[in-house]
């Protein structure tokens, strides 16, 4: 059966501007998608506006330029592009707020099919009730399509989308309700049915506003979300470029800080070899010739009482210098421990002073210890009496005969300090600058020798126990050295 379509005016006018904007959409879009954003969802919205481009092609030429006559086969390309319509708008809308993956799409996309199989088997036998079930069909699709929007309002998911899209299909599904109601009012069996214009251009123009709206917001959302990610990966990048500055300035910091370790230990083994190779071979070299005079027949009771004094300062320089090298290397290597606890000064001075009492008495010096009795400091005991025994071996040893040497104390609230003085040589202030870090020794007023590690390993040990290590001094006005200590605290305050 053959029909001619005889349009009006305004249905041309209409119809060429809605089949242009279709057109120039529907090229925008292929070319967008093409050259910008291949993804997922807008390949549906592609293959959705490629079935309203076909369908409103072929209406533009066959309804409204009535250019030729409509045949059954023409109209089968007319159905296939509704129904393409329809799939894509379904693709596109499970994708915004669902999944293509779901078992209920795929039920659409096979029910999308068999319905394109009862348009063209209602074509074909002319059956006005197959046509009737065909748009029964599509509506039905709609209706889907319409609750998967809702799902996204009560989900919360995309509640504007969701608003939007399901608008837009309330729209388009009261004009497919319209074309249902003229296909079924129509007496017999048509390809087409009269119907009031805006009913095809409407649902057209809704079909097209709806994916572009969708589309615009799609991509206003995805580039938010990339400024955002990009913006998460330039802070991640920049906390990282952070992290690896802190890491190299620690690794730089710590290798300097082991070099540094490494420079000192360079230093204080070259010391220690010096100190081994010359300052201790000395001493053993005077020792070893007092005792091969020990062995001779001829010595006499004073000279051997003498010998045997000489011998015996020997070994106790000797021990001392041994002392004093071994506590030094074990500061270098950081292997000292301080452990502090109440120390009476009084009695600790009083046993050093006992064991220098020969060397002073052959000095013939006048020894004064006035630090009070029952002055406690707070304080390694051991470490203490290595910084007294090496201040008042050095005031010995620099002190001429007949001289002096006194010790005495004060305190305050926080601290004690003790003052070794002497009537010694003194120092210059050349000698005071590198008291604490020069190497080298002195000789004594008789000559004495020491290792030159002295004054630094006090300095040491006092900054270890909390203290300091002060020296006032003068070319012959002899030298005053102050050791400040933590003062010790009432056994009931310290368990406090």
């Amino acid at each position: 059966m053959l029909v001619q379509i005889t349009p009006d005016l305004t249905s041309q006018l209409v119809g060429t501007f809605v089949f242009g904007a279709v057109w120039m959409g529907f090229v925008s879009l292929v070319a967008y998608f093409l050259f910008y954003r291949r993804d997922r969802l807008y390949q549906w919205a592609v293959l959705s506006v490629l079935g309203l481009f076909g369908t409103w092609t072929l209406a533009w030429f066959y309804k409204i330029l009535s250019l030729v006559f409509v045949n059954e086969w023409s109209y089968a390309v007319f159905q296939f592009g509704e129904m393409n319509l329809l799939v894509g708008l379904s693709g596109f809308i499970y994708t915004r707020f669902s999944t293509t993956a779901s078992a209920r799409f795929r039920w659409i996309f096979g029910g999308g099919c068999l319905l394109l199989l009862v348009g063209i088997l209602a074509m074909t036998l002319q059956s006005k009730e197959l046509m009737v079930l065909f748009r029964l069909g599509r509506i039905g699709i709609q209706i889907n399509l319409l609750l998967i929007c809702w799902g996204a309002i009560t989900n919360q998911s995309d509640k504007t989308s969701g608003w939007l899209m399901g608008v837009s299909l309330l729209i388009v599904l009261f004009l497919e309700s319209q074309m249902l109601w003229a296909y079924g009012a129509h007496p017999g069996f048509a390809l087409f049915v009269p119907m009031p214009i805006w009913v095809p251009f409407g649902s057209s123009a809704a079909h097209l506003l709806t994916i572009i709206v969708q589309l615009a917001r799609y991509h206003s959302t995805t580039r938010r979300q990339l400024t955002s990610r990009t913006e998460e990966v330039v802070r991640l990048l920049e906390d990282k470029r952070v992290l690896l500055e802190q890491q190299n300035a620690r690794l730089v910091e710590e290798v300097s800080k082991r070099t540094a370790d490494l420079e000192r230990s360079n230093l204080a083994k070259v010391k220690l070899f010096s100190i081994i190779s010359h300052d201790l071979r000395s001493p053993l070299v005077s020792l070893r010739n007092s005792l091969n005079l020990v062995h001779q027949k001829n010595l006499s009771q004073n000279d051997f009482a003498d010998l045997v004094q000489r011998i015996t300062q020997h070994i106790q320089r000797l021990s001392s210098s041994l002392d004093n090298l071994l506590q030094w290397s074990m500061s270098q290597l950081d292997e000292i421990r301080s452990r502090p606890a109440p120390l009476e000064l009084r009695e600790t001075i009083d046993d050093i002073l006992e064991l220098a009492e020969e060397a002073t008495q052959q000095k013939g010096l006048f020894v004064f210890n006035n630090v009070p009795y029952e002055l406690l400091a707070f304080a390694d005991e051991n470490q203490v009496r290595t910084i007294l025994r090496n201040l008042i071996d050095n005031a010995i040893k620099f002190t001429p005969i007949g001289g002096h040497l006194s010790i005495r104390a004060e305190h305050d609230s926080e601290s004690v300090t003790v003052c070794v003085e002497d009537s010694g040589t003194g120092m210059t202030a050349q000698q005071l600058s590198t008291l604490f870090s020069a190497a080298a020794s002195r000789r004594g007023t008789n000559g004495e020798q020491g290792i030159g590690l002295g004054m630094r390993l006090c300095f040491d040990l006092a900054q270890r126990n909390g203290g300091s290590l002060a020296v006032e001094s003068a070319p012959g006005e002899g030298t005053c050295v102050r050791l400040t200590l933590p003062l010790a605290l009432d056994l009931a305050e310290q368990v406090v």
